[in-house]
């Protein structure tokens, strides 16, 4: 009977540490879900403005300011922890927002479809990243082909 509690301890234990480690998986994903969540919903918010772009330049400024009031909000003790994990999974997509506004402003009117396209990737889960720097170099591609179109 002894041997049994402890064959069964020991493989509760042996589990315990893929336990946690599943746990911090899905925490992991969560919080980066979270915070495209908050990036998506704050860029949708800044195209109801009249100047995305800086709508979205002060959202980004002042994203670490309002990590406080969200740890005050959640009230825990890892709540402080959750509102850092939160803010850095809000600043990759948000600055990607943000890039995707500058470059739409800068290619100018007729290639809002690319833009918008590069938005719904982002909001679907795509590399913020590469988002980013896809949207950025955007405008100079388009401009070039035009370049090319009337040589």
């Amino acid at each position: 009977m002894a041997v049994a509690r402890y064959v069964a301890n020991q493989r509760a234990n042996d589990a315990k540490p893929r336990e946690r480690a599943e746990q911090a998986q899905t925490e992991t994903v969560t919080i980066a879900a979270a915070g495209l969540y908050v990036a998506a919903a704050g860029y949708d918010e800044a195209l109801r403005h009249p100047n995305p772009v800086a709508t979205l330049d002060s959202m980004c400024d002042g994203l670490h300011e309002i990590a406080p009031d969200i740890a005050k909000v959640i009230n825990t003790k890892a709540g402080a922890e959750f509102a850092e994990a939160l803010r850095v999974a809000t600043v990759a997509p948000l600055w990607a927002f943000t890039a995707i506004e500058r470059a739409r402003a800068e290619a100018g009117d007729g290639h809002g479809y690319l833009f918008d396209y590069l938005a719904d990737g982002l909001r679907r889960g795509a590399d913020p990243d590469v988002v980013r720097k896809a949207a950025l170099a955007a405008p100079s591609k388009i401009h070039g082909i035009a370049d090319q179109a009337t040589e």
